[in-house]
């Protein structure tokens, strides 16, 4: 995971996935950010196919807002039946 001041409070976020999609019936469907200390959901990247051929891959999002008070984030990457999880600190 990395991420990117785009402008003041707004960050890019790249989140690289590896999951064992296995075509349509079960892949890696969206990525999520969460602010760790109120819950609040700061954006979200929905994954629209499968990747099976292409693990690990890295899909970005613009324009997440990441406000002075957000002092821990998570990343969850999430399918239909699991989900995985990534935090960071401010």
């Amino acid at each position: 995971m990395s991420f990117d001041a785009v402008s003041p409070g707004y960050c890019k976020i790249t989140v690289t996935v590896r999951h064992n999609d296995q075509g349509w019936g079960h892949y890696a469907d969206y990525w999520k950010v969460i602010d760790l200390d109120t819950g609040k959901l700061l954006g979200e990247r929905v994954l629209y196919h499968p990747h099976d051929n292409e693990q690990p891959f890295s899909r970005s999002a613009s324009g997440i807002f990441i406000g002075k008070k957000v002092r821990y984030i998570e990343v969850s990457v999430g399918a239909a039946s699991m989900v995985l999880k990534d935090s960071i600190s401010s």
